[in-house]
């Protein structure tokens, strides 16, 4: 065991159960947060560098609140957000994985993480346990300034995210954007035949039609055609002022061109 683990133990104490960080923002607000906060560690596990999928999951990874607690003011302070694995962040909240029956998991995975032995992950989630008892008999002050700071600093700036979605699967909202076929940003290649579409290029797959329009994108901003680059400057300024943006189309969840769209706000948003 190393003297200071990489996957550490971190059990809220009962009396703050009910008063987080989640508790504090709405939906729209947590999940622009979270989303931020997956972009940023290129959707990967901060500790193990897994992923969710590796581990059977549909998604990569998770956001985990870090706090600090200040025994003498009985403040509970928020210091950092970072993206976890599923099998890391039921190790940070092991009560709850052992009232899941998921123990056996987060044994594991302080093993494997913090080269412990069986023993002594048992030790450890013992000793974590007895400091949450502690802890668990004080109300604590919720304390989450950072949360400002982190909304407004660098590449953390708190912008809006971006989803490319099915049409039919998707329950409309205000700041849905079309980019099919007959809009500014439709995708003149496709891999299907010509006679059944408005597609003005056939391609041999779908994975060379997306290519292909990464080019035409590239190509119109360079010519600075008006329609194209209004639309994309519209959809920019609405993701930098904070609002969620979905692309609808017809591909996704398969490979859709709105995904080359969505990277190239990103990146200008950097």
């Amino acid at each position: 065991m190393t003297d200071k683990p990489l996957l550490t133990i971190e059990l809220v104490p009962k009396t703050s159960w009910y008063a987080n960080l989640r508790s504090n923002v709405n939906k729209e607000e947590w999940d622009i947060i979270r989303k931020k906060c997956y972009t940023n560690a290129n959707h990967k596990c901060e500790i193990c560098g897994d992923t969710g999928k590796n581990q059977g999951f549909k998604h990569n990874v998770e956001c985990h609140e870090i706090w600090k607690y200040d025994n003498k003011s009985k403040n509970q302070i928020l210091i950092g957000l970072i993206s976890l694995c599923p099998y890391c962040h039921k190790t940070k909240h092991v009560g709850l994985a052992q009232l899941n029956g998921e123990e056996e998991i987060v044994i594991k995975q302080l093993m494997k993480i913090n080269n412990m032995t069986r023993d002594i992950a048992k030790e450890y989630i013992k000793k974590s346990f007895e400091i949450w008892e502690k802890r668990s008999k004080f109300d604590w002050n919720l304390n989450i300034d950072y949360l400002e700071k982190y909304c407004k600093s660098g590449k953390n700036k708190l912008m809006g995210n971006i989803e490319v979605v099915n049409k039919y699967k998707h329950q409309p909202t205000e700041n849905d954007v079309y980019i099919g076929r007959g809009s500014p940003l439709g995708n003149p290649y496709t891999s299907k035949d010509l006679k059944n579409t408005i597609a003005q290029y056939q391609c041999s797959s779908r994975e060379e039609s997306v290519e292909k329009y990464e080019s035409y994108l590239k190509e119109k901003i360079e010519q600075k055609n008006k329609l194209i680059c209004d639309e994309l400057n519209r959809i920019y300024k609405l993701v930098k002022d904070g609002n969620s943006v979905n692309f609808i189309c017809y591909c996704a969840p398969k490979l859709c061109h709105g995904e080359i769209i969505k990277k190239f706000i990103e990146e200008k948003l950097k």
